[in-house]
C-alpha cells in the first residue's frame, strides 16, 4: 500500500502539453486586450460632459510672475490674463466678473460684492463664443489700500441672452496678494 506522500497528486483538468500551450497564449491575448481596453477607456474616450473653463496667465501670458506682493504706489497696479473656453457642444455667452476682497473679513463676499480698494478695468465683460472658441482678456488692477486680499475671476453664462440672468458656472480662478504701506 502507498502512502500519501507516495501518491502523485491529482491534476484538475488532465492537459497535454499543446493543450497547455494554447491555454497559455488564450490567457496571454486575454491579458493583452484587457491592458488595450483600460487604455482605451482611460486615455482614449472623449470627454462625456459639456464644460466651460477658465484660466489665469501673468502679464507675459505664462504662469512663473503672477503678483504676490504689492506695494502702494509703486506696483500696486498690474495685469494679468483671463482665458475662458467653451466647450459647451454650442455657442454660449459668457461673462467674466472681478471681485476683490480683504482676506479676512468676517462677512462672506457675495456676487457682486468687491472692496472699494480693488479696481479693475475688467469688472464685467461678456462675449458670446461659438463651441471650441477660446476668448483672452487683458484685466488691468489696482489695489489702493494695503492689506490681505483675495482677488476672484468668476465664470458666468448663459445659454441665451433672452434669459435675463447669467448662471454662475461655480468656475472661479483667484489670486491671494499682500498689499504694503508705501515705505
Amino acid at each position: 500500500m502507498k502512502t500519501d506522500l507516495e501518491k502523485k497528486p491529482k491534476r484538475f483538468l488532465a492537459l497535454s502539453k499543446t493543450d497547455e500551450g494554447y491555454v497559455v497564449s488564450v490567457a496571454l491575448a486575454l491579458v493583452f486586450a484587457s491592458v488595450l481596453l483600460v487604455f482605451y477607456l482611460v486615455v482614449m474616450w472623449p470627454p462625456s460632459s459639456e464644460y466651460l473653463s477658465i484660466s489665469m496667465l501673468d502679464s507675459e501670458k505664462g504662469t512663473l510672475n503672477y503678483p504676490e506682493v504689492l506695494v502702494i504706489d509703486k506696483n500696486n497696479t498690474f495685469s494679468l490674463w483671463i482665458g475662458i473656453e467653451n466647450h459647451m457642444g454650442n455657442q454660449s455667452w459668457c461673462q467674466v466678473r472681478v471681485e476683490g476682497t480683504n482676506k479676512y473679513a468676517e462677512v462672506p463676499v457675495k456676487a457682486g460684492d468687491t472692496s472699494p480698494s480693488v479696481s479693475s478695468s475688467l469688472d464685467r465683460s461678456d462675449k458670446r463664443l461659438e463651441n471650441g472658441e477660446r476668448w483672452e482678456i487683458s484685466a488691468n488692477l489696482t489695489i489702493s489700500e494695503p492689506g490681505d486680499y483675495l482677488v476672484l475671476f468668476e465664470l458666468w453664462w448663459s445659454e441665451d441672452l433672452t434669459v435675463s440672468d447669467y448662471e454662475f458656472s461655480e468656475k472661479i480662478c483667484a489670486l491671494s496678494l499682500e498689499v504694503l504701506e508705501k515705505a
